[in-house]
């Protein structure tokens, strides 16, 4: 399989891939698919195997996920993220972890994934600090049930981690996240709404350096999470 994803990401000859791309789907019929893909994540050298077996990992995740290999992953996957040095890569695994979460979350499977998120995102390094954010990001953008029980914590998190002093991407990842989560705060929800009311400053902080940098995308994603925003700020006198 392995080297299968290889040739669809390197391919020039257009029948080479059109070949390759046709076999792919005779692996994904196997119950151990996953655990296979998982595998090429975790130990392949090759960056785009590594980034291609997370993302197609995460689209089986919701038809192949099963006990019999559920543990190893588990109990795996957390750690490999971590370890990742590509950050296209890490985001990938990131939402394979997310698309994971939303399948175990109803049974109570994976309680060590909040303790996870709670120590990558304060961790002393930058890396896993970026990681923990974007798994949350991914769970509040996909299952935010997750965390219906947290949204305290979550924003005492983010008002920490806005003021990231060594990673953009945290904060903007944080940004991001404060845009999911507005979208589930309610009028009667005061003292959330006083908590976003206070976080408002360090995210114009972080749109200013967006456009400052002209990242456009990061800038256009913030604007979005603004024009949102605004409406839970003026929700209350």
């Amino acid at each position: 399989m392995e080297a299968l994803l290889a040739t669809v990401t390197s391919a020039q000859d257009t029948q080479v891939l059109k070949q390759a791309t046709k076999e792919l789907p005779k692996y994904y019929k196997s119950d151990l698919c996953m655990p296979a893909l998982v595998h090429i994540l975790q130990q392949s050298q090759n960056t785009a195997v590594r980034q291609l077996a997370a993302v197609e990992a995460r689209k089986l995740t919701p038809k192949m996920w099963n006990d019999s290999f559920a543990p190893q992953i588990r109990g795996t996957i957390l750690d490999s993220t971590l370890a990742e040095q590509d950050p296209k890569t890490r985001h990938a695994s990131a939402r394979l972890i997310s698309a994971i979460a939303k399948m175990d979350m109803k049974d109570g499977k994976w309680p060590e994934l909040t303790y996870f998120c709670q120590h990558a995102s304060t961790s002393q390094r930058a890396s896993d600090r970026e990681v923990g954010l974007f798994v949350i990001y991914s769970l509040l953008e996909s299952e935010p049930d997750f965390f219906e029980n947290q949204m305290g914590d979550l924003l005492q998190l983010f008002n920490h981690t806005i003021q990231d002093p060594e990673s953009r991407d945290v904060r903007q990842t944080t940004l991001l996240s404060l845009g999911e989560m507005s979208a589930r705060i309610y009028d009667d929800d005061k003292a959330l709404i006083k908590g976003f009311r206070e976080v408002l400053p360090h995210m114009t902080v972080v749109l200013k350096q967006a456009i400052e940098a002209d990242h456009e995308s990061d800038a256009r994603n913030a604007f979005e999470v603004f024009e949102n925003l605004l409406i839970v700020v003026r929700a209350q006198p």
